[in-house]
């Protein structure tokens, strides 16, 4: 019985490598032989064995021809025309099952009328100067502070510490 396991597997291994059909004739020779030697090696009845090799040969062509169909068959499933009208399907499904918003919630609609507002003002411009940015917060971004200034301010953070 695991000749004939073994035989399935094979098949299928050779069909998905994309072996000719006669690269079985070897393998179904080799297990075969294997077969018949362990029925012989066991004690088994001359017709068990006989049962057994003719498993072995049938299920390496049966496995090769399943693997192919079954390759032949996942290829038409991944064609663009059917993958395409699947998803064509399970949209229209989902958009039956689903209603659709139809308004932004309110958050959503001021953000947009700021963009469009910045983008507008920024084209109206002709280019982006430093004014007219604004966090999301509305307000504008502090100017670069000069080297002095940090300085102040990281003398102040440290006496504030308690280091001197």
């Amino acid at each position: 019985m695991i000749f004939v396991i073994l035989s399935v597997a094979a098949g299928a291994v050779l069909a998905l490598r994309h072996c000719t059909v006669f690269a079985l004739v070897p393998v179904v020779i080799i297990l075969a032989a294997g077969a018949m030697a362990t029925g012989i090696a066991t004690g088994h009845d001359p017709r068990t064995i006989a049962v057994e090799v003719l498993g072995a040969v049938l299920s390496t062509q049966f496995g090769y021809s399943a693997a192919i169909v079954a390759a032949a068959y996942v290829r038409a499933a991944s064609s663009s025309k059917l993958l395409q009208s699947i998803q064509a399907a399970i949209g229209q499904e989902l958009g039956t099952a689903f209603e659709t918003p139809r308004d932004l919630p309110p958050e959503m609609a001021v953000l947009l009328k700021k963009t469009t507002r910045r983008i507008a003002d920024s084209s109206a411009s002709g280019h982006r100067s430093h004014a007219s940015l604004q966090r999301a917060d509305g307000s504008a971004p502090s100017p670069k502070k000069s080297p002095a200034k940090i300085r102040a301010g990281l003398g102040r953070e440290r006496r504030w510490l308690g280091a001197s």
